[in-house]
């Protein structure tokens, strides 16, 4: 019997899995990520993410004595770099891929390449989001990109410490803002005008794809990983998809979340489809089922979930729970209770009434934030044909409302009852990596 640890690196936590065959997960070790706080968004150096991930690796090999591991899958966020020197020390911090800095490198971009030509190349817009605009701000900073002999994703730097050789995933790969998207391969131009020397680019392979062996010699690591296959299996939302069984062509994965992604896999798209698809706000990547694209985009549902619920004093999941008890008020056609900037810093809610409720506000809110993610689905689809069906996950999956209000626009909605299918998903892949 073989078993696979499963490691998700999130924004603000990484989540530890442990499968063996035929048997269910243990329940994921987690720890927090310690950011640390700058005035564009978050920093951290790479090597405490390191330490951060090891010790959740200890954490879930101690909750199971005597296991031995026998492969490692690593999924992580996007759009975050390591910038390493010949000896693979890191050169700079390891910035959050929601760190704004680099709104005027984004620009620069966008009058070097055009914002049209570059979407269609990459299937990203141009952004401060994007790695190269973040490299490329840490060059306008100080830092001498020519001593940069390595760059590598979260996923790949953590697979390289572990002993795994160098080499760049494809869906990460994607969300870099270097890579050509239908060539599968870096954009000279883009890495040129970064500042990154070519030779500091490395092998792009697909997710999933064995790196070689956890070393005998990882300081911090548990002495039960030596030997076991490492394998790079991704971008988090993507992996996840895989997870829930919701990586097939057609098939959606509703991520609820902070930011609720929708990810939709597709075959590949032509170019012109790939520009349409950004000029309508989400991008095209590469999925983390081989051979397949991917349709992204979000909205940040959690976000506006989490502070209308505080202001109607439910805090906790528990309290959800009992909040939600019975069905939902039907919406009152002479209220048309209405929120506006929903996703914004700022919102306004319109058609409050006296009879108007907490339920009532809770339920309008719903209803709402399903159909702007049906909408959103329907601009995917119209690029990438009509979708087969919709898996819901995430923490906001859990509320049996928003499950209620989604199934009035996808008739073919299910919900995973996977707690952690991100690190699900990196376990799976890392399986079948060991059994090539």
């Amino acid at each position: 019997m073989s078993v696979v640890l499963g490691v998700d690196i999130g924004t603000s936590s990484v989540k530890v899995a442990v499968t063996e065959d035929g048997a269910p997960s243990l329940p994921a070790a987690q720890s927090a990520i310690p950011w640390t706080t700058t005035t564009t968004g978050a920093e951290i150096d790479p090597e405490h993410l390191v330490d951060v991930v090891l010790g959740a690796m200890r954490r879930a090999c101690d909750a199971r004595p005597g296991m031995r591991v026998d492969a490692v899958g690593i999924a992580s966020f996007a759009e975050s770099v390591v910038l390493l020197d010949h000896d693979g020390v890191p050169l700079t911090p390891l910035v959050a891929w929601y760190d704004t800095r680099g709104d005027a490198e984004a620009a620069q971009l966008a009058s070097t390449f055009g914002p049209d030509s570059f979407s269609s190349l990459t299937g990203l817009p141009v952004s401060p989001l994007c790695s190269a605009v973040k490299v490329r701000t840490a060059a306008v900073a100080g830092v001498d990109l020519s001593t940069v002999a390595s760059v590598l994703s979260v996923t790949d730097w953590i697979a390289f410490r572990l002993g795994g050789t160098r080499a760049f995933d494809l869906s990460l790969a994607a969300r870099t803002g270097w890579l050509d998207l239908s060539g599968r391969a870096w954009a000279p131009p883009l890495v040129g005008w970064t500042g990154l020397p070519a030779s500091s680019m490395p092998e792009i392979m697909e997710p999933g794809a064995a790196r070689g062996q956890v070393s005998t010699d990882v300081p911090g690591a548990p002495a039960r990983l030596a030997g076991a296959l490492v394998v790079s299996a991704g971008m988090d939302h993507l992996v996840a998809a895989v997870g829930a069984l919701a990586a097939g062509s057609g098939d959606v994965w509703d991520s609820c979340g902070t930011a609720e992604a929708f990810v939709r896999s597709t075959p590949p798209l032509d170019v012109s489809k790939v520009l349409s698809t950004v000029q309508h706000g989400q991008t095209v990547g590469w999925h983390a089922e081989p051979r397949h694209q991917v349709v992204l985009g979000a909205q940040r549902s959690g976000f506006a979930f989490q502070r209308v619920l505080g202001l109607l004093g439910v805090t906790t999941a528990e309290g959800l729970r009992r909040f939600e008890d019975g069905p939902p008020p039907p919406p009152d056609p002479s209220a048309k209770l209405e929120f506006r900037d929903l996703y914004d810093a700022a919102y306004a809610v319109v058609g409050l009434t006296s009879r108007t409720g907490p339920q009532d506000v809770w339920a309008a809110l719903l209803r709402q934030v399903a159909a702007d993610g049906a909408a959103l689905l329907a601009r995917s689809d119209a690029v990438a044909g009509s979708h087969k069906r919709v898996v819901m996950g995430g923490g906001w999956a859990a509320s049996r409302w928003f499950r209620d209000a989604k199934r009035k626009h996808h008739e073919r909605l299910t919900a995973t009852d996977l707690a952690q299918p991100g690190a699900e998903g990196a376990a799976a892949l890392a399986r079948r990596a060991l059994e090539k």
